[in-house]
C-alpha cells in the first residue's frame, strides 16, 4: 500500500526488527562520547545516541500500553507494567552502582572524585540520578551516566497514569498532551538552568510517544505512515545523519535538539511502517545481538574504556585512541555479554513471569528492550 504496510498489518506486528539496529547504533554512538582523545571523537556527537534511546523508549512503551489497553477488557494493568519495568531496570542498575561503590569507597580508586560520588549516593538510590550530571556544575561524578535512567524511570512512572488512567487512552487528548509536553520541555531546556536542562530530555520521549499514538489509530496512521515510503524515509534518514555529523547543536541545549528529536521520531515511524527491504540490515542478527546487550553496554562501557586507556600509551594520538577504544569496546562487550546472560536477562524474564501471574494475556514483546 503506497510503500508502507497496511494499518492492520502494523497492528499485528509483535516486534519491530529495524529498531534493533537503531538501538545498536545508539549505544555505539554513546561509546564515542567517552574516549579520552579530544580531537576526533567529539565530532561524532555521540551523546545524541541517548536522544535516540529516548525516542525509542517513548515509542515502544506507548505502543505496548496502547495494545494492552485495546486487547484487554480491563485496560492496562499498571501493577504488572511497573513490575516488568522494575525488573528490567533496577537489578542491573543497582549491581553496577554497587560495583562503583566497591571500586571508589572500598578500593579507593579515583580519590579526587570520591567526595562528589559520596554526595550523590542518596540521589542515585532515591530515583534522582540525573542530579549527578545537571546539579553538580562542572564536577565529573562517577556513575553519572545513570542520569538517563533517572529520566526514563520518571517517564515510566508518570506516562502510564497520565495517558491511560487520566486520559483513558483517548487518542486526541493523548496527542494534545504529548505535543504540549514536547513543546514545554523544549522551551524549558532553552530557558537554561539545571531544571530546564533536565526537563528538556523529555522532548524526544514525548515525540516517541506521540508517534506511537498516531500510528496506533487508523486515521492518523494513514497520514503519518507516508514517511514509510522509501523516498521519504531515505530523505529523512539522510537528514538525520547530516544533523548528527554536522553540528553540536543537536545535543541538549542546542538550538537543533528539538529538530533532531523530531526527525529521529519521523525516521522511527518510517522504519516501522515501510515495506522497503533496504532497511532489513537493521534487523540482522549482529544488530539484534548488540541491541540485546545495549543496556548492559551502556552501564558498563566506561569500565572497558578506562581499563584500555590505562594500559595503552596516551601519547599515540588518535591512532592510540582508536586502538584503546577498540580494545575498550571489546572488553565492554565481554562484560556486557556475561552480565546479560547470567544476570540481567534471567531477572528480566522473572519479572515478566511475575507480572503475568496477575493477567493471562501476554503483552507485546518490544524489540529487545525498550528502554530504556
Amino acid at each position: 500500500m503506497g510503500g508502507y504496510v497496511a494499518h492492520a498489518d502494523f497492528r499485528a506486528l509483535r516486534r519491530f526488527p529495524a529498531l534493533d539496529g537503531v538501538r545498536a547504533i545508539s549505544v555505539l554512538l554513546v561509546f564515542t562520547a567517552h574516549p579520552a582523545y579530544p580531537h576526533v571523537w567529539p565530532r561524532l556527537h555521540g551523546p545524541s545516541g541517548v536522544t535516540l534511546f529516548f525516542v525509542l523508549s517513548g515509542f515502544l512503551i506507548t505502543t505496548l500500553l496502547l495494545r494492552e489497553h485495546d486487547g484487554s477488557p480491563r485496560g492496562v494493568d499498571l501493577r504488572a507494567f511497573y513490575v516488568r519495568r522494575a525488573f528490567r531496570i533496577y537489578p542491573m542498575y543497582l549491581a553496577v552502582f554497587a560495583l562503583y561503590c566497591v571500586l571508589i569507597l572500598g578500593l579507593g580508586m579515583q580519590p579526587e572524585r570520591r567526595d562528589a560520588f559520596v554526595e550523590n549516593i542518596p540521589y542515585f538510590l532515591l530515583f534522582f540520578p540525573e542530579h549527578s550530571l545537571y546539579f553538580n556544575g562542572d564536577v565529573l561524578v562517577p556513575f553519572d551516566m545513570a542520569w538517563s535512567i533517572g529520566i526514563e524511570e520518571k517517564f515510566y512512572f508518570v506516562w502510564p497514569v497520565l495517558g491511560f488512567v487520566l486520559l483513558k487512552a483517548r487518542p486526541l487528548p493523548q496527542a494534545v498532551a504529548l505535543t504540549v509536553i514536547a513543546l514545554g520541555c523544549s522551551v524549558a531546556g532553552h530557558l537554561g538552568g539545571s531544571w530546564g536542562v533536565s526537563l528538556e530530555s523529555y522532548t524526544p520521549i514525548a515525540l516517541g510517544c506521540l508517534v506511537a499514538t498516531l500510528l496506533h489509530h487508523r486515521p492518523s496512521y494513514e497520514r503519518l505512515a507516508l514517511v514509510g515510503r522509501p523516498p521519504v524515509l531515505l530523505l529523512l534518514a539522510t537528514a538525520l545523519v547530516a544533523l548528527q555529523l554536522s553540528t553540536a547543536e543537536v545535543l541538549p541545549q542546542g538550538r537543533l535538539y528539538p529538530v533532531f528529536s523530531l526527525v529521529a521520531a519521523l525516521v522511527l515511524a518510517g522504519l516501522v511502517t515501510t515495506t522497503s527491504t533496504r532497511a532489513d540490515w537493521l534487523g540482522s542478527r549482529p544488530m539484534a545481538y548488540v541491541a540485546a546487550l545495549s543496556y548492559a553496554l551502556y552501564l558498563l562501557h566506561n569500565f572497558g574504556l578506562n581499563a584500555a586507556e590505562s594500559v595503552l600509551p596516551s601519547d599515540w594520538g588518535f591512532a592510540g585512541s582508536l586502538l584503546s577504544t577498540t580494545v575498550g569496546i571489546a572488553l565492554a562487550f565481554v562484560a556486557a555479554h556475561v552480565a546479560h546472560v547470567w544476570f540481567e536477562d534471567p531477572l528480566r524474564r522473572y519479572g515478566v513471569r511475575l507480572a503475568s501471574r496477575r493477567r493471562p494475556t501476554a503483552p507485546l514483546e518490544p524489540a529487545r528492550r525498550p528502554r530504556c
